[in-house]
Parts: C-alpha cells; sequence; structure tokens
C-alpha cells in the first residue's frame, strides 16, 4: 500500500504518528519526507521526477486524507 500525504510540517501531532500506528499495524513501513517547494533537487533522485510529475497529475479525490486515517 502506499498512501502520500501532503501537509505542512506543524501540523504533525502524536495523533498523525498514532493514526500512522494504526494504519500500518505490525508492518514494516518506509516514511520519506520531501520539501515540496524544493523539486530541483529531488528531480535528479533516480525515479523521484517520475513520482513528482505523477503527483502533480494525480487526481486529488483518488488519495488518502487525514480523515480516513482517522486522524483528528
Amino acid at each position: 500500500m502506499n498512501i502520500n500525504y501532503q501537509l505542512n510540517a506543524n501540523e504533525l501531532d502524536i495523533n498523525f504518528i498514532n493514526s500512522l500506528k494504526q494504519l500500518f499495524k505490525d508492518k514494516e513501513i518506509v516514511i520519506h519526507i520531501s520539501d515540496i517547494t524544493d523539486n530541483d533537487y529531488l528531480s535528479k533522485i533516480p525515479g523521484m521526477a517520475r513520482s513528482i510529475q505523477e503527483g502533480i497529475e494525480e487526481d486529488i479525490s483518488e488519495g488518502s486524507s487525514l480523515e480516513d486515517i482517522e486522524w483528528k
């Protein structure tokens, strides 16, 4: 399962972490954090340019929201 969240760092709190723990209970996960204003740097990472472009083109309604993981 792949889920992307876009939020301001100031919105991170223990509730978000607990929601992730509940959603991915007992699974190994990878947490990748990107500053979305740094696309030039990110586009040089192999595969990242494609990932950035897919994210730009993706219909936001297809992604998960914070409410999907019951983050309040």
